[in-house]
């Protein structure tokens, strides 16, 4: 895969978009922790409400699990994830002297990394989302747009679940590109190379892409596009 020449054609096309993440990492950390599983817009209206109440994230500890549920009113989920926050408050204060992820800034990346999996609800999509987003490492979180974009063009395998594609492609993408990559592909995957009715026709990294060849084949004639999809 030529991954320089395909960020740089989705930046030109998507211009690297932030998708609302905040660059704190502290922030970053819970803003994620509320969009899991959770529509964009909607985890952001919720995080707003959260940080106009709290003021200062050690204040999330002095809130009781019914208060922090009814301000996570909305996000789905709310007793879950109202548990995972104020456990993961309590594991920063104890370890940092304040719910913090600034120390992070000093660690090695796998250190990082190894840290924030190991808080309640993180996963590794998340945990390597706010190392890219909150502390600037050179890392490739792939969501499922990421994933669904590089089986299509063949950089993975179309059979692998959705954990050890994520675990291959932080292995695989230049760290380097992490950013660009990630949020362009995210932008891709929901604009164009949609889970149904892909528009490869609109696709300006068809090159780069299985579908999109078959799909110019089945254009032109040679193939049949149901055969198409089956042989990607």
């Amino acid at each position: 895969m030529d991954w320089e020449g395909l960020s740089r054609a989705l930046a030109a096309r998507y211009g690297s978009p932030r998708h609302g993440n905040p660059t704190d990492p502290t922030d970053c950390l819970f803003y994620l922790m509320l969009s899991r599983k959770t529509p964009i817009r909607t985890a952001a209206r919720v995080y707003k409400r959260l940080r106009a109440t709290v003021r200062g994230w050690d204040g999330l500890l002095g809130l009781t699990q019914v208060e922090l549920v009814r301000l996570l009113w909305g996000s789905g989920l709310e007793e879950i994830r109202a548990g995972h926050l104020l456990a993961v408050a309590g594991l920063l204060r104890d370890r940092f002297g304040a719910v913090t992820l600034e120390p992070l800034r000093q660690w090695p990346d796998d250190e990082c990394l190894a840290f924030l999996m190991s808080l309640p609800g993180m996963g590794m999509k998340t945990a390597l989302c706010v190392m890219l987003y909150g502390l600037d490492r050179p890392v490739f979180p792939a969501d499922a747009h990421c994933i669904r974009v590089l089986k299509r063009m063949g950089v993975i395998d179309a059979r692998l679940a959705h954990r050890p594609a994520q675990r291959e492609l932080a292995r695989i993408v230049p760290g380097h590109l992490g950013y660009v990559l990630h949020v362009n592909l995210v932008a891709h995957g929901q604009q164009i190379c949609t889970a149904r009715c892909p528009r490869c026709a609109e696709c300006v990294v068809a090159n780069y892409c299985l579908l999109g060849e078959a799909a110019q084949q089945a254009a032109e004639g040679q193939l049949p596009y149901g055969e198409s999809l089956r042989r990607t």
